[in-house]
């Protein structure tokens, strides 16, 4: 029942350190390339002579391929294993980050943008194949610490535009937009290096080895009954959640912009801005361990109610606060903005059993994606104009997003006590 835990070991095997740091790193590196590039919005389109909305729609655009490659290599990772599938996602985007890097027209960069998209999409395997290999009675607690290599790949990518602007200036002159790009190659191939020295699932190889039912096609199983109501649900769920996010955290950049805040500080302030976001994750998974997965989903969206106006203070408007407000308000709003992603690996693999868990789960997630990877350009379309109106448009959003998660988390089941190696 929720609200019971059971001691588990205090530490993982050797197996399951390897495969959690081997996720832990890809997740990483995905989290780096998704923000440097929304860090980078307005610098790349300046640089193409194009309005900030458009960079956003490229951003939408990568979301829209994330959902496809979430399905993608969801199936694939069903099919022939977790570990497999992962090999040719971390391989994918590591190659299509470094071209992004070297967009000659906004034509190309949308291209790369997209494949980037499409491989990233699949790295979300690693959610299903970490919380198979983790002990049930702490699955919450590595939920958290997973989703906080998000938070980790935001802090690298702030450190590389704060290190990149104070090196071309603050204007990014010439190409130094592009060198965020190349940097983040590298953790990609230290993945690679690790995921290729890992085990398969336990699960998955459980389920193979004892000849259990597995479907054809995990791709299209998970759209059918009996696995079409969870799928819509999750979709749902996921999109308010990341729309929440998106247009709190990943749009503070571009509204600290629009208040004429020097970009260094830009820089300065995402950095604190994550380390909200990493306690956020890691409390969040913690807490939904002891009282459930549903009702630490719905204290955590109410929480982020409460504190939307902290990270987006229109009330304040047309006075700017300084830099030690947004940055006290922008840590406490990270954490509950962040803090419903640390419980959601576990919830999604707990909702499907292992012949279409990966395909299920990674998918729900980007599905999600692809609703609510449009949130940041309406955003700009809908409160663009003037600072005080971009503000009060990320209040708006952010506020109907944590009831529509509130509403759909209280309609969910409670997950917690699922046996992933029985289902």
């Amino acid at each position: 029942m929720a609200g019971q835990a059971t001691a588990a070991p205090a530490t993982l095997a050797g197996w399951q350190r390897r495969i959690f740091a081997a996720n832990f790193l890809g997740l990483t590196f995905e989290a780096y390339d998704l923000t440097i590039y929304s860090l980078l919005v307005v610098p790349i389109a300046e640089h193409f002579q194009v309005p900030t909305w458009y960079s956003f729609v490229v951003l939408g655009m990568t979301y829209v391929a994330r959902g496809l490659g979430g399905l993608l290599f969801g199936h694939v990772g069903d099919k022939i294993g977790r570990r497999n599938a992962l090999i040719f996602t971390v391989l994918g985007y590591s190659i299509a980050t470094a071209l992004t890097g070297l967009s000659w027209s906004v034509g190309a960069l949308l291209l790369w943008r997209g494949l980037t998209g499409l491989f990233i999409g699949g790295e979300y395997v690693a959610y299903s194949y970490t919380m198979e290999a983790v002990p049930k009675e702490r699955r919450g607690l590595y939920s958290g610490l997973l989703v906080g290599s998000y938070s980790i790949g935001f802090l690298l990518a702030s450190a590389s535009f704060a290190i990149v602007s104070a090196l071309t200036g603050a204007q990014f002159v010439g190409e130094g937009w592009r060198w965020p790009f190349f940097v983040g190659i590298l953790p990609a191939l230290i993945a690679l290096w690790l995921r290729l020295g890992v085990e398969e699932s336990p699960a998955w190889l459980q389920l193979v080895q004892e000849g259990r039912t597995r479907p054809r096609i995990p791709l299209f199983e998970v759209f059918k009954q009996p696995y079409l109501g969870r799928t819509l649900h999750a979709w749902l769920l996921m999109a308010a959640l990341i729309w929440a996010y998106d247009v709190l955290v990943l749009a503070y950049p571009t509204m600290l912009s629009q208040m004429n805040f020097p970009r260094e500080n830009i820089g300065t302030l995402s950095i604190i801005l994550n380390l909200g976001s990493l306690l956020g994750s890691i409390a969040g998974g913690a807490v939904s361990q002891r009282i459930g997965r549903r009702w630490a989903l719905v204290g955590t969206a109410a929480l982020g109610i409460v504190t939307t106006p902290l990270i987006a203070p229109f009330w304040m408007l047309p006075t700017i606060p300084g830099y030690g407000y947004f940055a006290v308000a922008g840590f406490i709003g990270a954490i509950f903005a962040e803090a419903g992603f640390g419980i959601m690996p576990a919830y999604l693999a707990e909702r499907y059993p292992t012949a279409v868990r990966a395909t299920g789960a990674t998918g729900t997630y980007n599905l999600g994606q692809i609703i609510a990877g449009w949130s940041t350009a309406i955003l700009a379309w809908q409160f663009g104009g003037s600072a005080s109106r971009f503000t009060q448009g990320m209040a708006v959003h952010g506020v109907v997003s944590f009831v529509v998660l509130i509403v759909l988390a209280l309609l969910g089941p409670e997950t917690r006590d699922v046996d992933l190696d029985a289902a």
